[in-house]
């Protein structure tokens, strides 16, 4: 019966052990969240999730994904693998693999680069997007994601 008892014990504690949320500082880096990349002269802007994969200390790995906006009527999209460390103040990661994306117009690519943010007390993570291969950077800033 007490093995019973712990069993259930455990089983209800680990559904509220959340392994993606991590200390930067005085706040959270959440496991999951949602914001926006602003555009600039050369790139379209569009809506970003961060899912937070894997975080062992100071390295950390997640998945983005992105939509852009609206261009021409249409709406791109891409998944991005990302790899980077988090600091005292937040986090700089770099996209290190396009896992897939939608088609682009002719005169339009696909760009890789690195995100560089400052995580608040409140957990909202904002900074810059900077790309390595087209000339896009644009203002970032997420929130954490709510369901």
């Amino acid at each position: 019966m007490r093995s019973l008892l712990l069993v259930a014990c455990l089983v209800s504690l680990s559904g509220c052990y959340d392994p993606g949320a991590q200390d930067v500082g005085q706040a959270k880096l959440p496991a999951s969240s949602s914001g926006r990349i602003e555009p600039d002269a050369r790139c379209l802007g569009g809506q970003l999730f961060f899912e937070l994969d894997r975080a062992r200390g100071d390295e950390l790995a997640a998945t983005v994904f992105y939509e852009s906006d609206a261009f021409e009527g249409e709406r791109y999209r891409a998944t991005y693998r990302v790899e980077g460390v988090q600091r005292e103040s937040g986090v700089v990661l770099d996209e290190v693999e396009m896992v897939e994306s939608d088609a682009l117009p002719p005169d339009r690519m696909w760009c890789t680069g690195s995100y560089s943010l400052k995580l608040d007390a409140q957990g909202v993570l904002s900074g810059s997007y900077q790309s390595d291969d087209c000339g896009c950077s644009g203002a970032t800033t997420l929130s954490e994601a709510g369901f």
